[in-house]
């Protein structure tokens, strides 16, 4: 049977939450709903957490977590519910303070070329200490469009300065009085080359940075599973089938049938403003039977760190955010967030 996560413990707070939700899933709701009917609980439909006190969610990223960041309304998981259900009482967790991490920086939206919306980002950047503006105002302002918001969103979910376009922010406080503001550093660029599925000569030296890249942990797999999957794309599918342009790398499985599906997860990959870490890998289920797990537990999107253990299938009766106690495939991989590390290693 699944079992949800290690569970943390906390002082008993007697007052009623209110509950933002973001994709807890089928099995989450329901347990929310037994849980809180014999301990009281209300549910906020709000869009941006208005009036929350809790975001409950099975995702560690997205826009109602950028929201609960800026709020400083705690963010909990189904492992923190479940274990208020077994003490019969709501545990209390820390509330961070409300981050205005963009002080001083007058905002100006390209509302005709964003993904996110120019109504959430708009609330964002007041959320976060910052001013929205039709001009571009000094002494800082940054302009939001399509390619910006990346690292606007971004340096949310880091914390990281963002770097202003002026020269009155954080990250050029230590500037001498006669200094000419520094232009920002360039972000990263993707190599223009394809995705492998294994071959090494994708791992060139003039890549800058290298590619995150996955290596098969399972030495007895299919054939039809590589050794290595290079993300040197922005939007890297895999599954069992390339027809009709289904998957952009081939994975299949010998222990069950049909167990990846034609298009099983997407890695999305783009270029951070950070030199330690110049790549955020984003991975997300493309609506597949048997879904994949990070670290044991079943995910329907999540943003990869160095190391992590990626495992495709094995998890159809299982919800996201469930741990399974065994998972049966062979489609097992290990995320390496610096691409340089293998080319040396």
């Amino acid at each position: 049977m699944p079992r949800p996560p290690s569970k943390p413990s906390g002082k008993v707070t007697k007052t009623c939450p209110v509950f933002g939700c973001s994709l807890i899933g089928a099995k989450g709701k329901e347990l929310l709903r037994s849980i809180g009917k014999k301990l009281g609980y209300k549910i906020a439909n709000s869009r941006n957490l208005e009036g929350c006190t809790h975001l409950i969610t099975g995702e560690e990223r997205g826009l109602k977590q950028m929201y609960a960041k800026g709020r400083g309304i705690p963010i909990v998981n189904l492992a923190w519910l479940a274990d208020c259900g077994e003490k019969g009482e709501w545990s209390e967790v820390q509330t961070s303070e409300q981050r205005k991490m963009f002080q001083k920086i007058s905002f100006t939206i390209n509302g005709t070329d964003t993904t996110v919306g120019e109504q959430n980002l708009k609330e964002l950047v007041e959320l976060h200490g910052g001013t929205v503006s039709k001009e571009e105002k000094s002494p800082a302002f940054f302009t939001l469009d399509k390619n910006s918001e990346k690292s606007f969103l971004h340096s949310i979910y880091t914390g990281d300065s963002l770097q202003a376009q002026g020269g009155d922010n954080d990250s050029s406080s230590n500037k001498q009085p006669n200094e000419e503001p520094k232009t920002p550093a360039p972000l990263p660029k993707f190599n223009s080359q394809s995705a492998s599925q294994g071959s090494s000569d994708l791992l060139t030296k003039s890549t800058s940075p290298p590619p995150p890249v996955l290596l098969l942990l399972c030495k007895q797999a299919a054939p039809a599973v590589p050794p290595r999957i290079v993300l040197s794309k922005e939007k890297l599918t895999v599954g069992r089938s390339s027809k009709r342009a289904a998957a952009d790398v081939i994975i299949d499985s010998v222990l069950i049938k049909n167990m990846i599906s034609r298009k099983h997860a997407t890695f999305s990959t783009i270029p951070t403003a950070s030199t330690a870490s110049p790549w955020e890998v984003t991975l997300c289920d493309e609506e597949s039977t048997n879904g994949f797990f990070v670290n044991g537990i079943k995910r329907k999107q999540w943003v990869l760190s160095d190391k992590d253990i990626i495992t495709f299938g094995g998890g159809g009766e299982i919800e996201p955010g469930w741990k399974a106690d065994e998972i049966n495939s062979d489609c097992v991989y290990q995320f390496h967030a610096k691409g340089q590390e293998i080319w040396s290693g």
